[in-house]
């Protein structure tokens, strides 16, 4: 099955399950920087997404894609 759109909601307090153990968010931190989402759990700490969006107000367009990193 292929999705066209996906949204993710978390909240503090909701249950969540981390290798097979149902662990609670204590804290939900953004780093802008990163953009990179962390939940603070009873178990620990873990990464809410291994991917970052790209900014919406990005217009620059490239012939090759590794031009960008250039």
């Amino acid at each position: 099955m292929n999705l066209k759109t996906i949204t993710i909601e978390l909240a503090v307090g909701d249950t969540i399950m981390i290798k097979g153990r149902r662990e609670r968010i204590n804290k939900i931190e953004y780093f802008a920087r990163t953009g990179e989402i962390d939940l603070k759990t009873t178990g620990g700490s873990r990464k809410a997404l291994t991917f970052q969006l790209v900014e919406a107000d990005s217009t620059e367009t490239f012939d090759n894609a590794a031009d960008r990193y250039r």
